[in-house]
C-alpha cells in the first residue's frame, strides 16, 4: 500500500479513474453503435430515422377515401415501423447513457477525493 498523501498514490488513483471513465465512454459508444434490430440500423441512426416524405402519396390518399377509412389512422399505420425504430434507438441511447453514468459517477468521486481530500503527508 502506498503511504498517505504520496504523489504516487494520487497518480495511481487518477490513472484508475481515467481508465474507468474511458472504459465507460467507449463502452457506451460501442453499445449505441450496435444494430437495434428490425432493419433499423444502429442506435444512433434508429433514433433519428425520418418519416417517409410524403407520409401518404396521392394514390394512397385516394385509396383511403375509396375505402372510407380515417386518413389519420392510415398515416399512423404507415408511420408505425418508423416510430418503433425511433423508440428502439432512443431506448438504446438512454440505456447506454445510464450504463456509462453508473461507471462515471464513482470514478468522478474517487477523482475528486484524490485531488481535494487526500490526506497530506505529515512531516
Amino acid at each position: 500500500m502506498l503511504p498517505q498523501g504520496s504523489p504516487a498514490a494520487r497518480r495511481t488513483a487518477t490513472i484508475a479513474c481515467a481508465a474507468v471513465a474511458l472504459l465507460a465512454i467507449l463502452g457506451a459508444i460501442a453499445f449505441v453503435s450496435m444494430p437495434v434490430g428490425n432493419d433499423c440500423g444502429s442506435g444512433w441512426s434508429a433514433a433519428r430515422k425520418p418519416l417517409p416524405e410524403p407520409l401518404l402519396t396521392d394514390a394512397e390518399k385516394e385509396q383511403v377515401t375509396r375505402e372510407k377509412r380515417n386518413p389519420y389512422e392510415a398515416a399512423t399505420e404507415k408511420a408505425r415501423p418508423t416510430e418503433q425504430c425511433r423508440r428502439a434507438g432512443e431506448k438504446r441511447l438512454i440505456t447506454a447513457g445510464l450504463g456509462s453514468l453508473l461507471l462515471l459517477v464513482p470514478a468522478a468521486g474517487v477523482f475528486i477525493f484524490a485531488f481535494l481530500y487526500w490526506p497530506s503527508r505529515e512531516e
